[in-house]
């Protein structure tokens, strides 16, 4: 759904009927599926978990993170990295760069 949103959200100044299509799919989905939604446990622990990944393009990669406390997922975010990647590894790094940031704002 996230992906989804980002990419409705990225062709929004340039409406189309297709577009229109896509966004009533989507909602139509979360609409069937509603049922599945985020639970939290009554046990609290202290700990947050992170993963973060990274897709390496020649200009600008996509980084992508979520933040686990719980049992649930807390924060999670997709976006374009800034500065364009001279390598997977560098790419990799920025989005743990940013994982780190939200780390620290939810603590």
């Amino acid at each position: 759904i996230t992906q989804c949103t980002a990419r409705l959200g990225r062709a929004v100044c340039n409406p189309s009927t297709s577009l229109l299509a896509a966004a009533e799919r989507a909602l139509l989905y979360s609409y069937h599926h509603r049922e599945r939604c985020i639970t939290y446990s009554k046990a609290y622990t202290p700990q947050l978990v992170c993963y973060a990944d990274s897709d390496w393009a020649v200009r600008c990669s996509t980084a992508g993170w979520g933040v686990w406390g719980s049992g649930a997922p807390l924060s999670w975010a997709s976006k374009k990295e800034r500065c364009v990647a001279l390598s997977s590894c560098e790419a990799e790094l920025m989005a743990a760069s940013m994982a780190v940031c939200d780390i620290i704002y939810l603590r």
